[in-house]
């Protein structure tokens, strides 16, 4: 329905998003939002848990290096099939006046390169990228007094917020017409991909709403009150389902067993809002 109404087809766009020009595009927004640009680092021998990832070095125009982002964007064998954000080293006062820059790792699971072209993401993995680097910044600029605290680490409903708003950058027409260019002939993307493309993002927007509202809501009863002994959870998505999302269950299916942000939130999902 979605390709239909707007004639937008996932591989129309994919020439336009190659993932060296999906960087370029955020070191320009980070350098006109904060005055930071993301530069390539060579790393030392032994650095790197795999030869296929690539250090970023993240350098403020006046206060210098504020931290390192260790970009593992390819899938690989025996990696963990999700995209996310952790932190290797926290950021903190050090008794002796300095600070301790924080290191992360944005972790992906793109196809790996080819050689007969670069890496080209999808609209939907052009988000994702955007918002995890929304994460990785937020623990670039943080600085608090103890690493326990310092960027993710804060309350939990603050901690979505950044790597959201990053996805709305890249949403909008003005931030994606600086990047968005075919990565053969360098054209830039046209005005009416870029007004479908943005229109597509927003189809079924309101039902996305609900799903997100039933997900919450889920979350919260399933870590609120006394556990059932006499009741499965999947009874108990069934009725919160029933209440708050449109669609009916589907018979025989459990999404609450894979749906890691049950766990890993603990009756925080709400903050995705």
């Amino acid at each position: 329905m979605e390709k239909k109404s707007l004639k937008a087809n996932t591989s129309e766009f994919l020439p336009y998003f190659s993932l060296g020009g999906c960087m370029e595009g955020l070191d320009n927004i980070m350098r006109s939002l904060y005055g930071i640009s993301l530069k390539n680092t060579e790393m030392e021998p032994g650095e790197s848990w795999n030869n296929d990832i690539y250090k970023i070095s993240v350098v403020h125009e006046t206060e210098g290096l504020l931290g390192y982002i260790y970009c593992d964007f390819f899938e690989r064998s025996g990696k963990p099939n999700q995209d996310c954000h952790f932190t290797i080293q926290g950021g903190k006062d050090l008794p002796d006046g300095n600070y301790q820059l924080p290191i992360v790792v944005v972790m992906l699971n793109l196809s790996q390169p080819h050689w007969t072209g670069p890496v080209l993401l999808s609209p939907s993995r052009v988000d994702n990228l955007f918002h995890e680097m929304g994460h990785a910044m937020h623990s670039m600029l943080a600085r608090t007094k103890y690493q326990h605290v310092t960027g993710t680490r804060c309350s939990t409903d603050f901690a979505e917020v950044p790597s959201v708003l990053m996805e709305y950058f890249a949403n909008d027409p003005r931030v994606l017409r600086t990047f968005a260019r075919h990565f053969q002939t360098q054209e830039p993307i046209s005005e009416d991909m870029l007004r479908r493309l943005c229109a597509s993002k927003k189809l079924f927007s309101a039902s996305e709403t609900q799903l997100q509202v039933f997900y919450s809501v889920l979350d919260q009863v399933y870590h609120s009150g006394p556990v059932s002994h006499n009741r499965s959870t999947t009874e108990t998505l069934i009725e919160v389902q029933k209440e708050y999302y449109g669609l009916p269950y589907v018979e025989n299916t459990a999404l609450q067993l894979r749906f890691l942000h049950f766990v890993g939130y603990g009756g925080k999902y709400y903050s995705y809002f």
